[in-house]
């Protein structure tokens, strides 16, 4: 009987050890061991395109948890990308926030079942140019195989690769407008080339055509 008794105690054991096993108690559990995110900066960011930005959240949590166990959100990854860089001290989460095309989105990171999650941070894209500016906005009077030489403006005058600029002429069958040279950082020399007598209009613009000069009238005759 007495045995009877200890080989029950046994199995009753036994199956309790199974049962906390599978259910886990929170401390086994990597995700179950953080209960707080937080930014250590919440102020909007904003970027021109091309650009990063970097900072850190904090992680509280009971034992050791895994980069694995989070997400790194961006709400739209074609504006700007939200990426893990290190983890320091144990507890601290460096991020990459990486500048892609203008426009606005939020960035935030969250445990992987996303019941723990930081503040929602503001990230606003600009475009590296943000205007273009003829240097004269007379119209310009060629002859045929003649040309003219000048520049427009790029403001705000800071990074950017003249593979970003389109100059398009109306009809290069009666002008021809190209791309000369660029100086002092943001002064872009142009060309105009008369091809074939008559009038059209040049311009310059961004490859996505959201910034661009007025329009130059050519007349070839």
């Amino acid at each position: 009987m007495k045995k009877l008794k200890l080989l029950s105690l046994a199995i009753t054991f036994i199956l309790l050890m199974v049962t906390f096993a599978a259910c886990g108690t929170g401390e086994g559990s990597n995700t179950g061991n953080i209960s707080k995110l937080s930014f250590t900066r919440t102020t909007d960011v904003e970027l021109v395109v091309g650009k990063t930005d970097s900072s850190y959240f904090k992680v509280t949590h009971k034992s050791d948890f895994s980069i694995d166990d989070l997400e790194f959100v961006s709400s739209d990854p074609s504006i700007a990308t939200f990426e893990y860089d290190k983890t320091a001290l144990t507890n601290c989460i460096y991020y990459i926030i990486k500048s892609v095309s203008p426009g606005t989105v939020t960035v935030y990171a969250k445990t992987k079942e996303g019941d723990i999650k930081t503040e929602e941070i503001k990230v606003t894209v600009l475009p590296s140019i943000e205007e273009l500016e003829f240097f004269s906005n007379s119209s310009v009077d060629l002859k045929v195989g003649g040309s003219k030489n000048s520049y427009f403006l790029v403001k705000p005058g800071g990074e950017f690769s003249i593979d970003d600029i389109e100059f398009i002429s109306v009809d290069i069958k009666i002008a021809t407008f190209e791309y000369d040279k660029t100086a002092l950082t943001n002064y872009v020399y142009f060309n105009i080339k008369g091809i074939s007598a008559g009038t059209t209009t040049v311009y310059a613009q961004t490859k996505d055509g959201s910034v661009k000069t007025s329009e130059l009238t050519v007349t070839v005759k």
